[in-house]
């Protein structure tokens, strides 16, 4: 009774949940419903969250040039090699492995991630790093591939890997975080060797073909049986 109850208290926030970036099939029952997902509610949902970044990123494209917008569609992403002037560089690297900071720091299997906030309290000491956030062409970027004109959040970012072997790295593995576009960018301070774990993005794996629209499709639905390995997760894993 509880249970039933509890469902229809929740069932406007699951239904408006549809038009959000909510992800989860477990705790959304019209998002983790198989019966919706075989009639295309999880692949209506990636296509609108694409056609309404397509547009958002059309009201910024001043803010790239045509090259970064060509290597976006083409690719997925932006590459820029040897984005900071060397001065610039050096002292970045310098002010970012000399200034202590509070941090924070999570563990994933045997990885830690410690990461250090850029407020605006934090950058008071840090004119290096405020010198790149208040470029042109470090926001601008930032905010096109997001299709948002909002500032971003930025970290000093260090991950520690291979701790101890005790628990599986699940950033090593091939996913994707979410079923609609995101930003996420990295300024590297120094080349990360390949046993190091380095970044690894599959080019054109934002493309949303029909072939890739189908794979959607039956991942939604295999996400929704709670008999499968991965049934009801938040998450559509493996890349095709």
């Amino acid at each position: 009774m509880a249970a039933t109850v509890s469902r229809l208290l929740l069932a406007p926030i699951h239904a408006i949940q549809v038009l959000t970036g909510a992800k989860s099939f477990r705790s959304n029952p019209i998002l983790g419903s198989a019966s919706l997902n075989r009639r295309g509610l999880h692949v209506w949902r990636v296509n609108t969250a694409t056609a309404l970044t397509a547009r958002r990123r059309r009201r910024l494209a001043s803010l790239v040039s045509a090259e970064d917008q060509r290597q976006l569609d083409e690719q997925g992403y932006l590459e820029v090699r040897d984005f900071l002037e060397p001065g610039h560089f050096a002292d970045l690297v310098q002010e970012v492995t000399s200034v202590a900071l509070p941090a924070r720091q999570f563990r994933e299997g045997d990885a830690v991630t410690r990461r250090v906030p850029l407020t605006p309290a934090t950058l008071r000491h840090l004119p290096a790093c405020r010198r790149l956030l208040e470029m042109p062409g470090f926001q601008g970027r930032l905010r096109y591939v997001a299709s948002f004109d909002v500032e971003p959040e930025v970290y000093i970012q260090t991950i520690f890997s291979q701790l101890d072997g005790s628990q599986a790295d699940p950033q090593l593995d091939l996913h994707m975080d979410t079923f609609h576009p995101t930003m996420k960018a990295w300024l590297f301070l120094h080349d990360v060797p390949e046993d190091e774990g380095p970044f690894t993005y599959v080019r054109g794996s934002a493309t949303r073909s029909k072939r890739r629209l189908a794979w959607e499709r039956r991942k939604s639905v295999e996400a929704c049986d709670p008999t499968k390995a991965g049934g009801g997760g938040a998450l559509l894993e493996e890349l095709p």
